[in-house]
Order: structure tokens, then sequence, then C-alpha cells
């Protein structure tokens, strides 16, 4: 289980839920809440405050338009209308005007990306700069998408290649520049397909990894990848990890994600939802199939590997955020996968056993 859902189930175990919600915990990317006969409200809350702090977002504009994305890429992996955002904002009192216009600049243009509007919000005072917000959209024909409902057999996609979200992280925190602009899109026409035609569906804003995770917990499932796992990446990002001698499928396991939809269609409907998609332009990537057997199962260069996800989504958490430590301890895991002896400058004293 990720360390995550495990304090989530914690914190929420004695809470009383509304008989109005569908899901339930971590079911599905955002709230879904029954108002009327097929009417359901999907709504959502994140902030950006660990991004801001670690030096990630640094640019107003980014940290705006950021602080919305993250919300409707919720909404978009449930397959909802957006209909509104609210704001979140806490600064310091000496931020300068320009600074909180370019916040604002962002999160509008994110809005209207998103064919919807800021409608409110709250502002404070405090010690550093915390933003984040609430979006919330309709669902009007009573059909859902959450997390929940995948089968084995089913097929699994990811919208689009994967890795730049851990490729701009990865790049700042070890050079404190980029090659790489970093202002993803909510998935918002891709998840209302998805919802109409697929089985299950949940964004990669934590990563590939993860994302895997939490649908073989939920679904008590698990996932076979039909091709070796580095083809999941997009070129670009791939020979950058190259040229930085890593291993590639680094890019898969960090929890900064690049906000794509994982979602899985069914056998019966696979290419209905290809043809439909291919209507607007969208092509998403192949990964695998459903299984049974509740384990992780990919190609990595012509090697076998067979694994809990959560072994590699929990690392950073186990790594206190180290990126040091935190590289180090994938090295490990990469080590035993491809079966070579580790060096004892590669053993990782407190993270690995």
């Amino acid at each position: 289980m990720l360390i995550e859902n495990d304090f989530l189930a914690g914190i929420t175990r004695f809470l009383t839920r509304s008989p109005k919600q569908i899901n339930h915990l971590l079911e599905a990317d955002a709230e879904l809440i029954h108002i009327g006969k097929d009417c359901i409200l999907a709504i959502t809350t994140d902030t950006i405050i660990e991004e801001i702090n670690e030096g990630l977002y640094t640019d107003p504009y980014q940290i705006g338009w950021m602080s919305a994305t993250v919300n409707f890429s919720d909404l978009a992996a449930v397959g909802a209308d957006p209909k509104g955002f609210l704001t979140s904002i806490q600064i310091t009192r000496n931020t300068p005007l320009f600074f909180m216009q370019s916040i604002m600049d962002g999160m509008h243009d994110a809005c209207h990306l998103n064919g919807t509007y800021i409608v409110g919000g709250d502002t404070n005072h405090c010690k550093s700069i915390q933003i984040g917000g609430t979006a919330f959209g309709i669902i009007q024909d009573g059909k859902t998408i959450m997390r929940k409902g995948c089968r084995p057999g089913d097929q699994l996609y990811v919208s689009d290649k994967l890795g730049l979200g851990s490729v701009y992280a990865l790049e700042i925190l070890l050079k404190n520049q980029c090659d790489y602009a970093f202002f993803p899109r909510a998935r918002i026409k891709e998840g209302k397909l998805i919802r109409q035609l697929g089985t299950c569906c949940i964004d990669t804003s934590d990563g590939f990894f993860s994302a895997v995770s939490n649908l073989m917990f939920i679904n008590k499932i698990g996932i076979r990848i039909r091709h070796d796992i580095n083809e999941l990446i997009h070129h670009n990002y791939y020979l950058t990890m190259l040229n930085a001698s890593l291993p590639p499928w680094f890019l898969l396991a960090g929890p900064h994600g690049e906000f794509e939809l994982m979602f899985t269609v069914s056998k019966k409907l696979e290419e209905e939802l290809i043809n439909s998609a291919s209507e607007f332009g969208w092509h998403p990537i192949y990964v695998g199939e459903i299984t049974k057997e509740p384990l992780l199962k990919f190609q990595l260069e012509g090697t076998d590997i067979t694994c809990n996800p959560d072994d590699v989504a929990n690392l950073y958490e186990i790594s206190a955020g180290d990126l040091d430590n935190y590289i180090h301890a994938l090295l490990n895991i990469h080590n035993q996968w491809k079966r070579q002896p580790l060096k004892k400058s590669e053993k990782i004293a407190g993270i690995m056993t």
C-alpha cells in the first residue's frame, strides 16, 4: 500500500461519509456527489506547497497555472465538465504586487483553457507562499468513471508518452535550471470520452508507479505491460536520462508526474474508444492489460521484471525527500532487477535493507 494512502485511511477512519457521495476513499481523483436525478457534482481541492518550497515552481505565472491545473486534472480523471475554480492564496506581507498579479494571470489562463473561470476564493498572510484551490464540475448524464472498475482482460492505456514531470523535477533539483517548460494541461476532453467508454481512470500527477499502485490496490488486480517499460517514455526525456547516465525508467518512478490519464477499457469497446479518440486528434498509448495475479510485470532492457509497484512508488517518501538517497535507492532496485551485484558505494544506509 502507498504510504500516503495508509495515512489518509488512518485520519479519515471515523469520518461520516455523505450518503449522496458515490465514491469511497481513494476510489476517484475527485469526489462525486449526487445533486439531482442524473446530475453529479465533481469537486476536488489541491495545493502546490511542497513544489514551491522545494523550488520546482518559482515563476509566479507557472505557480498560478499549476495551482489550477492540478485540480482540473482531477476533474479530467472523472470525466467532468469544469464549471469553476476557487482560489486559496497564502502570501507573505512583503510579496510584490506584480508577483501576485502574475500568479492570478496563470490561474486565469489555466481556467480559460478549461472553459471556465475563477469564481472566488480566499487570501491570507503567512510566513511562506502557499497556493492552491478547489475546482468543481458537473456530470450531466449520471455515468461515472473512477479509479475503481477495471477487470482482468481490460486493456490499459495512457493519454500520451510519459516522463515530463520527473525530468523537469530532476533537472531543476540537480541543476537549478531546466531545458523543458512545464505547463501541463488537464485532459478534459479525453476524460469525457474515457468516462463514456472506459472502465477506470486515474491521472499520473504522482507518477506512473503511484498510479499503477493505486489501480492495483483499489481493484485487487495485477498489470502486465506488453513491451519494454522504457517505451512509455517520450524520446526526448529518454535521451536526457541517458546523457545523465541514469536509467530512463526512473522517470516513471518519481512523485512529480505529468498529469496524463491512465485508464482501462474493455476489449469489446477498445476499438470504439480508439476510433473516437482519433476523430479529435488524440492517439492514446497502449500499455498492457489487467491480470488476476496482483503483481506488476514488464520487460526492462530484455529482462523480465515482476514487482510490487509500492516498492518503487514509496521510495521518495522513505528517503524523506533527500534526492541523493532517493536516486541511490532507485539504483539499488535497478541493479536488483538487472541481477547485477550492488557496489559498496551504491548501498543506501537506512533506506534499503
